[in-house]
């Protein structure tokens, strides 16, 4: 039985293509048309060869005098110049509207592709490396030119060409076009059937290279840890792994291009040797002239491009349709999280926050059982308890990363379900654990979170942040270059450049995700002062393991076992002696941090 993912789906790939090049179609019908009239010319270069051959032939015989044939073969030259001349405006206008053509299907391929992928869900992306994203979208992009290209240039064209060069030789001697039909789709055939298999060769090939690239850019990616643990040996190792698996697939799905080659030219040889021999034998009973015979042995070799054109043509449509797949898979991709066709614009005004008998899973594993919280407008809360007990996750359902089994999200009484994810998350803002900055200006990675901020706005929030005592000793100051995820910041100036962006952002509802967890105590002291600027007039949520940062928290929740054990303030749970009490206890001690 068949792998059914290793087949390739033409219907439905030709389908996607049709519908890329829809808004296209005047370049494509502009395009076809200007190949026909090309191919039409070209092989009136051939018959004026047969005129020329036939004149100069009656001229020895005696039949036409020096003057007449120097008038017929100046009339027949200045035909052939004016369709040189034709043909080449003709070129022109097809390269013009061709470049135009490609460029706009690469432009609509990678757009509804992109677009497609950022709006997959969270989950989406958690389970795909960013490599291969990449690679299938270039790859898939360049197939959809290629695939387009293939109509106009490289398909249609020749088979204009080959049934041009059948009717002119079959005009003048059936049999000779019946060689030359026959030796035409035989190749085709044999051509056919060794590409389709050859295509599915280059499915296991591209998901080959689709894992090297995804190695190649984690790796690239995370190279500190590299050099930090001294793994570059076997990371080459394992690097060569991957290149020696593609390298493999590589030669197997080239090799199939001997067998198409052998037969190609052992089938082009025997229909020369045919041709030849029925157009001189023909020649010789005298049905057919000597410019005749000449006309059919040029427009022969003129099929010989063509076919050998459209065989290559077969081969690079099935290999198009390779590349193209892995992409277009894409399609069927459902977001868990979406949505809902009545969803509206939102627009937040209080800032009130509830959990409404939320019930949350991951696979099988229950994280909450219809979970109740209520946070009111202004109110700055603190989430804690032992790791794994859905901290992160009551965030990531607020953002509507996901979206829970069971039970209701409310933002000033509105269910987000119902809201446009967008306009959710427009509304909110984030200083997460671990900021991950773009390879760009600490100005522009500010700026993200609000790109009509004006310059003045973003060096007012640097400074708000405490960012402005590292930042005015960069070489180039806020325009200077973090690197790429950050990298040429410390922890603690990453967290204030994320301080910075979320004050310019300016949103009702604040999530703090554990932003001092990982830092030292004096750089926390320092970024504690950007964020009690940050909370002020916000309805506040701060994920913390470190308690002594949350102490002001008008009120602490305890999760554990994905339930609320323990609310409160700092001092009221103190008292209770129980859960909160137990690891303020134990942080103390140094126990846990």
């Amino acid at each position: 039985m068949k792998n059914k993912d290793k087949e390739i789906h033409f219907l439905e790939n030709l389908k996607i293509v049709y519908n890329l090049i829809k808004g296209e179609r005047k370049y494509f019908f502009i395009l076809m048309f200007l190949a026909l009239i090309i191919e039409v010319l070209m092989i009136a270069d051939n018959l004026l060869i047969k005129f020329l051959v036939d004149n100069g032939e009656a001229y020895l015989s005696g039949k036409y005098l020096s003057s007449e044939v120097l008038s017929i073969f100046t009339v027949i030259l200045s035909v052939f110049l004016g369709i040189v001349i034709f043909r080449s405006i003709l070129r022109f206008f097809q390269l013009h509207w061709r470049n135009r053509l490609m460029s706009n299907i690469d432009l609509n391929t990678k757009k509804k592709y992109f677009d497609k992928v950022i709006d997959l869900d969270y989950e989406f992306h958690t389970k795909h490396k960013t490599g291969e994203l990449i690679s299938k979208l270039n790859r898939g992009s360049e197939a959809a030119v290629s695939l387009t290209e293939l109509s106009f240039q490289r398909l249609f064209p020749p088979i204009f060409s080959l049934v041009v060069v059948l009717f002119s030789i079959a005009y003048f001697d059936l049999i000779p076009a019946l060689i030359t039909t026959g030796t035409g789709v035989l190749i085709l055939i044999f051509s056919w059937k060794i590409f389709g298999i050859q295509a599915r060769t280059k499915l296991s090939h591209n998901e080959d290279l689709d894992n090297e690239k995804g190695f190649l850019s984690n790796i690239l990616s995370n190279f500190e840890s590299v050099k930090l643990f001294g793994k570059e040996n076997s990371i080459k190792k394992k690097y060569l792994g991957f290149t020696s698996k593609s390298r493999k697939s590589f030669i197997k799905f080239n090799d199939y291009y001997r067998i198409y080659n052998v037969l190609m030219s052992f089938t082009l040889g025997l229909g020369t040797v045919l041709l030849l021999y029925f157009s001189l034998l023909s020649f010789l009973k005298g049905n057919i002239t000597l410019g005749t015979t000449v006309f059919i042995f040029v427009t022969f070799g003129r099929m010989i491009a063509p076919i050998v054109g459209l065989s290559d043509s077969l081969r690079s449509f099935n290999e198009s349709m390779s590349d193209i797949q892995a992409l277009f898979s894409y399609d069927k991709i459902k977001s868990n999280v979406s949505d809902s066709p009545d969803a509206k614009e939102f627009k937040i005004n209080q800032g009130e926050v509830e959990f409404k008998n939320v019930t949350f899973s991951y696979g099988k594993r229950r994280i909450f059982d219809k979970l109740n919280l209520k946070i009111k407008s202004g109110e700055k809360i603190a989430i804690v308890g032992p790791s794994g007990q859905g901290k992160t996750s009551l965030i990531r359902l607020l953002f509507r990363l996901y979206d829970p089994d069971s039970g209701k999200i409310l933002i000033d009484g509105q269910d987000i379900k119902y809201m446009k994810q967008d306009s959710l998350r427009n509304q909110l803002s984030v200083v997460p654990q671990e900021p991950v900055l773009f390879h760009d200006s600490i100005y522009n990675n500010i700026k993200f979170s609000n790109p009509d901020a004006k310059y003045d706005e973003v060096l007012d929030v640097i400074k708000l942040s405490s960012s402005e005592d590292f930042v005015k000793n960069l070489p180039l100051k806020e325009k200077t270059s973090v690197g790429e995820r950050g990298i040429r910041l410390s922890g603690g100036e990453k967290q204030r450049i994320a301080i910075a962006r979320a004050l310019l952002a300016s949103k009702k509802i604040l999530v703090l995700d554990e932003p001092t967890s990982s830092l030292d105590l004096e750089t926390e002291n320092k970024i504690q002062e950007g964020i009690e600027k940050l909370l002020r007039g916000k309805t506040a949520i701060i994920v913390a393991h470190r308690l002594s940062t949350i102490k002001s928290a008008d009120r602490i929740i305890v999760l554990k076992g994905g339930n609320i054990v323990e609310q409160g303030s700092h001092n009221v749970l103190l008292k209770k002696q129980g859960e909160y009490a137990r690891l303020w206890k134990y942080q103390k001690k140094g126990l846990i941090k």
